[in-house]
């Protein structure tokens, strides 16, 4: 089973997390660090992207932004 763009993004966001985790910081500040990496990993995905897989990770990076419009 593929897993959907929703998915990925919430994936993407979760795995980077961690890294941008800082002691004394803001749990929100970091989750938007987070988010913007997720971005940017995907817009380094779209670049290097095949035709077939460009609309999912379109898909993918919208889903990342209505999480960052959450926050």
């Amino acid at each position: 089973m593929e897993i959907t763009p929703k998915e990925q993004a919430k994936e993407l966001i979760e795995k980077l997390y961690p890294f941008t985790w800082q002691v004394g910081f803001d749990y929100n500040d970091d989750y938007e660090q987070a988010i913007e990496c997720a971005l940017i990993s995907v817009d380094l995905i779209l670049k290097n992207t095949t035709p077939k897989q460009l609309k999912y990770w379109r898909l993918a990076r919208q889903e990342i932004i209505n999480y960052k419009n959450k926050t």
